[in-house]
């Protein structure tokens, strides 16, 4: 008679598990990153939106010295 063996069955499950486990945080982390990022993006939209056009004057030339003087 064949004995039956639970070995491999537990560790592929074990394997099953950790992977979901990893693949929630991640999605977690992902998700919350993306969802701060356009929470930011659209608060400064409407933060920019309503800027005096003196300030896009000033800003805009400081803006391009400082990435053209960066590395």
């Amino acid at each position: 008679m064949r004995s039956i063996r639970f070995v491999e069955p537990v560790v592929m499950l074990a394997t099953v598990a950790q992977w979901l486990i990893l693949a929630t945080l991640t999605g977690t982390l992902v998700g919350a990153g993306t969802s701060l990022f356009l929470h930011t993006l659209f608060f400064m939209t409407h933060t920019t939106a309503t800027a005096p056009v003196w300030l896009y004057m000033l800003l805009l030339p400081l803006g391009g010295l400082v990435l053209g003087i960066s590395p």
